[in-house]
């Protein structure tokens, strides 16, 4: 409503929650709002109080996207956790979960959620691929399967961003590499 007047937008969301103040979409969106308008300090403010009381899974992945932005990551990853509990085919918290625990170095943990993905969101690719890569860093043959499940979706017509197409072709064949696939 108020797009290109900031100030208007920002009035009307702090006049929804000074009537009610445990509206967490308008929490959210003035979270949203602050981080857009590199004001990280009070957008943790909405994702603190999103994180103590939200339950919907929009507005725990919009805290969880605020607490990652500000380098918050175990409070990032409560609420995604919390956010999948409640939409377990909540295909952004997933992705990020998965890369959160990958950039720690627990390929283990991204590797389950990456799994559940697959299961969750059959029709998604990106979640073979991120199976196969975490399989691959873990030194797990079964990398192969998951790889040429990807490329078989591919082949089905599925679409998927072209960054995601140029990393698998160079993870087949490390794949097909290490575990001796011609």
């Amino acid at each position: 409503m108020y797009k290109d007047q900031p100030d208007k937008l920002l009035q009307q969301y702090n006049s929804v929650l000074k009537k009610s103040p445990f509206r967490m979409g308008a929490r959210a969106s003035r979270a949203a709002f602050f981080v857009k308008n590199n004001n990280i300090e009070l957008a943790l403010e909405d994702a603190k109080v999103i994180h103590k009381y939200g339950f919907k899974s929009y507005h725990l992945t919009s805290a969880a996207w605020v607490f990652e932005s500000a380098g918050k990551i175990e409070e990032a990853i409560d609420c995604y956790t919390r956010s999948i509990n409640y939409a377990p085919d909540d295909a952004y918290s997933l992705k990020r979960l998965a890369a959160i625990y990958s950039q720690q170095g627990d390929l283990e943990n991204a590797l389950d959620i990456a799994l559940k993905m697959t299961k969750v969101l059959p029709a998604d690719p990106l979640g073979n691929l991120l199976v196969a890569d975490y399989m691959y860093d873990l030194n797990n043959g079964n990398a192969i399967e998951y790889i040429d499940l990807f490329y078989g979706q591919l082949e089905s017509g599925i679409a998927i961003d072209q960054h995601y197409v140029d990393s698998a072709t160079e993870l087949r064949k490390d794949i097909y590499k290490r575990f001796k696939i011609n």
